[in-house]
């Protein structure tokens, strides 16, 4: 939050990365936690070793990493992001295993897509999930992908709860085609 305000007050963009190992998990499950540690501490030494000493890399939790950089557009950080897939591209080495372990990314800007340190750890967590789905590597947070809204949470809430009071209704109105006028369908 102190970084979005000196950004506010010097004018300066900056952005915040959201990240997440891919197969993380597996790795886990597969050798032991005592392994997916190594690889966590290794994954922090990658990232520390690929920004710069004013950034900020921190584990936030599990196999997620986030990463502040200030006085940073989006053009430069992207430069950053394919730096990362390129070293991620490398296996890691770890207790006599050779692993392979890619990296998704979520980027969001500050003011571009919040003034609010919250709102754009949300909106940089959603950019890492599509970059996860699709396997690109990192993606940047886009309002038109967003389907976490708040009125799609409201509208979730109020149609569960219309199901279970059983005060739903449904309502079907005929299409017609308007060159025979025959009934073609209908929509609820």
């Amino acid at each position: 939050q102190q970084e979005i305000l000196r950004g506010a007050r010097t004018t300066k963009q900056l952005v915040l990365i959201m990240t997440d190992l891919n197969r993380f998990k597996e790795i886990n499950d597969t050798l032991g936690h005592h392994i997916g540690d190594l690889i966590l501490q290794q994954t922090g030494e990658r990232l520390f070793n690929i920004f710069r000493k004013t950034d900020t890399v921190a584990r936030l939790g599990g196999d997620e990493f986030a990463i502040l950089l200030p006085e940073t557009t989006l053009e430069q950080s992207k430069l950053l992001t394919h730096k990362v897939i390129d070293d991620f591209s490398r296996p890691f080495i770890v207790d006599g295993h050779t692993l392979n372990v890619d990296i998704s990314m979520g980027l969001a800007e500050f003011p571009t897509h919040g003034d609010d340190v919250n709102i754009l750890m949300q909106r940089a967590d959603i950019a890492m999930y599509i970059a996860k789905q699709n396997k690109i590597g990192y993606s940047i947070y886009d309002q038109n992908k967003d389907t976490h809204s708040i009125g799609r949470l409201a509208l979730m809430s109020e149609l569960r709860e219309a199901i279970e009071e059983e005060s739903l209704e449904i309502y079907f109105l005929p299409k017609v085609n308007v060159t025979n006028s025959l009934v073609v369908g209908a929509e609820a």
